[in-house]
């Protein structure tokens, strides 16, 4: 990154990292402010037809084993690209992610300790695990998609989708008073952190040579899902 980049990146990451600390010290400082009360009480009195099984289906996509199922997914999608030591370096990175990111989420809400609106809530409800998990997931299967040059018929609909699971995963959390507002702001500021610092360390890994750059052109393209096809149909 050079430049206007650098800037701009250093301006997001700053924002993000200042946001996450005031909202940290403010909820250490003020546990259960009046405004998280009142978004909650509203969000959670939403009673729309279907919204709870929705947002129960919201929240099962964003669990432990469905990150790992969007893992496997930035993983196969690498490999069956036919980048195969791409994708072996993604698996392990991967893992070593997820490791320093789960000790993250933990140090911070040992340091806040707070319970959440549950009457049995752990000590450890902020920031939302369940959105910021997510939201690095989605995020970095987004970047990988666009950055290998995934078609763009299939490009949008995954940023349309994956958007909206990230949106709904944290109103679902508020929905069913797992978690404050506040626990969901900070897990999005948390996961937008991630991402501005896992987004460039991948291209400087890339850069450095140590994982070859991407094709010119993706080599999981939809032209060759319907030549395979119309060829297994001629068999």
């Amino acid at each position: 990154m050079t430049g206007l980049r650098v800037w701009i990146w250093l301006a997001a990451a700053g924002a993000s990292a200042g946001a996450l600390a005031l909202l940290s010290v403010s909820i250490k400082n003020d546990p259960f402010p009046s405004q998280d009360r009142t978004v909650l009480d509203r969000v959670s009195g939403w009673d729309f037809p279907g919204l709870e099984g929705y947002f129960e289906f919201s929240s099962m996509l964003t669990d432990s084993w469905a990150l790992v199922g969007f893992g496997l997914a930035g993983f196969a999608f690498l490999w069956f690209s036919r980048l195969r030591r791409q994708a072996t370096a993604y698996l392990f990175g991967g893992v070593i992610v997820a490791l320093l990111a789960l000790a993250g989420d933990y140090a911070i809400g040992n340091a806040v300790g707070r319970s959440s609106p549950a009457v049995d809530g752990s000590a450890t409800s902020f920031p939302s695990g369940h959105v910021f998990g997510g939201t690095v997931a989605v995020g970095l299967l987004i970047f990988l998609a666009a950055h290998y040059r995934l078609e763009r018929v299939l490009l949008v609909p995954l940023i349309v989708l994956s958007s909206v699971i990230a949106i709904s995963a944290g109103l679902a959390r508020i929905h069913s008073q797992v978690h404050w507002p506040s626990d969901v702001a900070a897990g999005y500021l948390l996961a937008a952190l991630w991402l501005l610092v896992l987004v460039p360390l991948t291209l400087g890994i890339e850069k450095a040579g140590w994982v070859p750059p991407p094709p010119a052109e993706c080599p999981l393209r939809l032209d060759m899902l319907k030549k395979r096809r119309r060829t297994e149909g001629v068999r």
